[in-house]
């Protein structure tokens, strides 16, 4: 296993410019982003000195190093970040970020390397607050597209849904014909599965842990409040594809309206639990013009009952590709 080495006393303590090695690859670190239970170290490879390597290949120019923050909870971050790394291995798939290589460090233990992206949908949203929504839909069909291969293949769900959690990376093939366009030169990516809930049993004994509750077992109450189906607030309640869809929705709905729905007045799992939100959703979409065709998929995805939201995440792409027209409509009917 290759060691990733530094001078510092742990990654957290690591600062701007510090050299890192990658086995016998020099980097320098060029970012930092901290999320709720981990840490993500940005390295620019040092080519003056970096010798030619099959693993410099395997890494490239650019990589991120995320490891778990240091916490004494019953349900450590430690033992999540291990966990997925093990569910994270085998997802291989364009639409889902890569382990590149998990590395073993001096003071933190493994660690995982995987390709820099250049941002996320959170940042996109940021800078446009929302997007059409012919690029909604370009967004939501490669987000789907690895969710299904997770699940299909590894009967694995995310349960942790969210902007931030979508990146973005170049691919050759869209930037030849989409130079400078801010959503499809890229393609878009999952990322973060430290709270997936694991439906295959073989993958299940691999990654189970010590809980006091058998909802800890699955994860099934832990994720963004903002972003979890109602269900999942429920005791004893086990996730499923829906729960991963009534996110989607949400992000879908995200993209479009420029917010999530819910009321300054209120917490929001009591609006999430009392089913308030859903209303407002409504509201809102027939407030802001949404195509009636593509109102009713969101609302179809985020309704309160999971057994009346989608089935599968192919009955949605099929759905979705009702609503696909060509550039220049969609762009008279809607945003433009």
């Amino acid at each position: 296993m290759t060691e990733l080495s530094f001078a510092a006393n742990s990654l957290s303590e690591l600062q701007y410019n510090d050299e890192v090695w990658i086995g016998d690859t020099p980097y320098f670190v060029r970012q930092f982003r901290r999320g709720g239970m981990g840490l993500v170290v940005f390295l620019r490879r040092d080519d003056e000195r970096a010798p030619f390597s099959t693993r410099a290949l395997l890494h490239g120019p650019n990589v991120a190093i995320k490891t778990a923050l240091r916490s004494d909870d019953d349900l450590s971050t430690s033992d999540l970040f291990q966990r997925e790394l093990t569910v994270w291995a085998g997802l291989d798939h364009p639409n889902i970020i890569r382990l590149n290589e998990v590395l073993t460090t001096r003071s933190d233990g493994m660690v995982a390397a995987m390709d820099w992206c250049m941002g996320s949908l959170r940042q996109l949203l940021d800078d446009h607050m929302s997007v059409s929504l012919e690029d909604a839909l370009f967004i939501i069909r490669d987000l789907v597209n690895g969710l299904h291969f997770a699940f299909k293949e590894h009967g694995v769900l995310h349960l942790d849904l969210k902007p931030e959690n979508i990146l973005n990376q170049y691919v050759l093939s869209r930037m030849s014909s989409n130079e400078d366009d801010p959503v499809r030169q890229f393609a878009w990516k999952v990322s973060d599965w430290g709270l997936a809930s694991i439906k295959n049993a073989a993958l299940a004994n691999l990654t189970s842990m010590p809980a006091k509750n058998n909802e800890f077992v699955t994860l099934n109450n832990l994720g963004t409040v903002s972003y979890m189906a109602p269900e999942r607030f429920v005791y004893g309640t086990r996730s499923s594809v829906g729960s991963d869809l009534f996110a989607v929705g949400l992000v879908l709905y995200e993209m479009l309206i420029g917010g999530l729905p819910y009321q300054a007045n209120s917490s929001v799992i009591e609006q999430i639990c009392s089913h308030s939100y859903f209303s407002v959703a409504k509201m809102m979409l027939s407030q802001e013009r949404v195509p009636k065709l593509m109102a009713e998929i969101i609302l179809h995805l985020i309704t309160p009952n999971p057994n009346e939201r989608c089935s599968s995440y192919p009955e949605l792409l099929k759905r979705l590709e009702q609503v696909q027209r060509p550039r220049s409509l969609l762009s008279r009917l809607f945003k433009s």
